[in-house]
């Protein structure tokens, strides 16, 4: 998923018109680890469902793009929204590939 910045970004010398944010690469051990850094980042605030802490949806969104955390702070609010959406559509999407499909209609004969 590629998301095109509204207002380019300068960070570590480099220039940002886009950020691409590759999910599918990431596994079931990467968001154990966003999970344990952000439980140690901020011990008295933990993690509550990761699709809807923003911590945690920047934190992955990091992970997914190979771009520090820090990077992401800098970003138009309208882009760090659009990150941040990006991460949650992704997480609740491959929480409903888990819902059962819909039986198809019974046909009359």
């Amino acid at each position: 998923m590629i998301i095109k910045l509204k207002r380019p970004v300068e960070y570590c010398d480099k220039r940002y018109e886009e950020i691409d944010l590759d999910f599918d690469g990431l596994t079931g051990a990467d968001s154990l680890s966003v999970s344990a850094s952000l439980r140690k980042r901020f011990p008295r605030e933990p993690v509550m469902q990761p699709e809807t802490d923003e911590r945690y949806l920047v934190a992955l969104a990091a992970r997914a793009s190979k771009i520090d955390q820090e990077f992401f702070s800098l970003l138009a609010l309208a882009d760090f929204t659009m990150v941040k959406f990006e991460a949650q559509a992704f997480l609740l999407g491959a929480a409903g590939a888990l819902e059962p499909e819909a039986s198809p209609p019974a046909t009359e004969s």
